[in-house]
């Protein structure tokens, strides 16, 4: 059974591009795209998603990539596999997208062959110029109907979730085997990686390789900065992460004494065991999930306290980043990707250069001012939306990536 939750338009303008909701029109640098256009070039006209696994990570991707092509008035189709878990997410869809979903099926097996029918049903009623798998399960799915129902439709692949380090061997030999099939049949297909972590990009040797990272929301970088009276450490992290509620609880636990009269405060929801280590540690817990809300308690902290950066965690850094405030984190390699030490933010190696590090920043409104300057001018510049629109927009105009 197929089921629709948007109504889908067969026929929609290109160009101009409409007006942002501010009733602003969208600034696109849209050079690729347009010249592919007027040239008579391949363009997209309808682009078919099918995703996998959906959580929030993922969602930081597809949201933005499917409102960018909507707003160049590209068709769109996203097809749901993990249906039970994508409700909330296909309501927060650009409404030009259309959604599809299989019936609700017992069983793993049976639910993916349920929305591989579904794909396969999507692509014959009106044949996509391009299809984008997400994840490494909508590959497995994906790739065989798409090739067949039309040997040239230009394949995309995201291998979202791949962030463990047997995930980074296997991510390597998935994409090596597409890559001999993309070549095999097409040279107009093209892999396009987002939401990658370093050490997966570090394993795929590919010149068809591009890397897209998901944008910040434009609310960071407009909100105000509010601080605190007393100083306020603040963070971030996934509902039901127990690793990032254990760690910024020990550090509350750790620098919470009188002498720097830190209070401790987690933006966002915390469920189950999570919030019972918050509580018991001292930290107050606001439960925001919208990007407005969560930005709005954010701007009150004096400082962004990040523990170990994972790719469920980079997102709520990169907020901070874009909303001025000044980070420190737990030194690692995906740390060190996003902060540069003492110049947009803080790396440490332990609870002692902890302490010291949020010391000076207390200390000195000038050190919070410039740190957090630099750091929100560094993620405008690499996690801006108006890049990350054009990055998308080049990748689908494009030839190759």
């Amino acid at each position: 059974m197929l089921e629709l939750n948007r109504i889908e338009r067969r026929s929609m303008p290109r160009l101009p591009v409409p007006a942002g909701p501010s009733g602003r029109a969208l600034r696109l640098d849209r050079k690729a795209w347009l010249a592919a256009a007027k040239s008579g070039a391949w363009t997209p006209d309808r682009v078919v998603h099918l995703v996998g696994s959906l959580n929030e990570t993922v969602f930081a991707y597809l949201r933005p990539a499917t409102d960018a092509l909507a707003q160049a008035g590209v068709e769109q189709c996203v097809v749901m596999i993990d249906e039970p878990r994508s409700v909330h997410f296909r309501e927060r869809l650009d409404g030009r997208v259309l959604v599809a979903v299989s019936s609700a099926e017992p069983g793993l097996l049976r639910r993916w062959k349920s929305s591989r029918d579904v794909f396969r049903r999507t692509l014959l009623a009106r044949p996509p110029t391009a299809v984008h798998l997400h994840g490494l399960t909508a590959w497995l799915l994906g790739a065989g109907p798409a090739l067949q129902t039309n040997p040239k439709v230009r394949l995309y692949y995201s291998p979202q979730g791949a962030t463990l380090p047997g995930w980074t061997r296997a991510l390597g030999a998935v994409l090596q085997g597409l890559s001999r099939v993309l070549h095999r049949e097409s040279a107009h297909r093209a892999i396009l990686v987002t939401n990658m972590p370093d050490a997966a990009v570090t394993v795929v040797k590919s010149n068809e390789l591009k890397v897209i990272e998901s944008p910040v929301h434009s609310v960071f970088p407009g909100t105000l900065l509010s601080p605190a009276v007393r100083p306020l450490m603040v963070t971030s992290g996934p509902a039901r992460s127990l690793a990032s509620a254990l760690q910024f609880a020990q550090m509350a636990i750790l620098l919470g004494d009188e002498q720097l009269g830190l209070t401790f405060r987690w933006i966002g929801r915390a469920e189950g065991e999570s919030k019972a280590v918050l509580d018991a540690a001292g930290v107050g817990v606001f439960d925001a999930t919208g990007e407005r809300e969560r930005a709005r308690h954010l701007a009150c902290g004096w400082i962004y306290l990040a523990g170990e950066v994972t790719p469920e965690t980079r997102r709520q850094l990169v907020e901070a980043m874009a909303l001025g405030l000044p980070c420190v984190a737990v030194d690692s390699p995906a740390a060190r990707a996003l902060i540069r030490n003492g110049a947009t933010g803080f790396l440490c190696r332990d609870s002692v250069m902890i302490r010291y590090a949020i010391a000076d920043l207390i200390h000195s409104p000038e050190l919070r001012r410039r740190i957090g300057s630099a750091a929100k001018r560094v993620a405008l510049e690499r996690f801006g939306e108006d890049r990350f629109r054009d990055s998308v927009l080049s990748t689908y105009a494009s030839d190759s990536v």
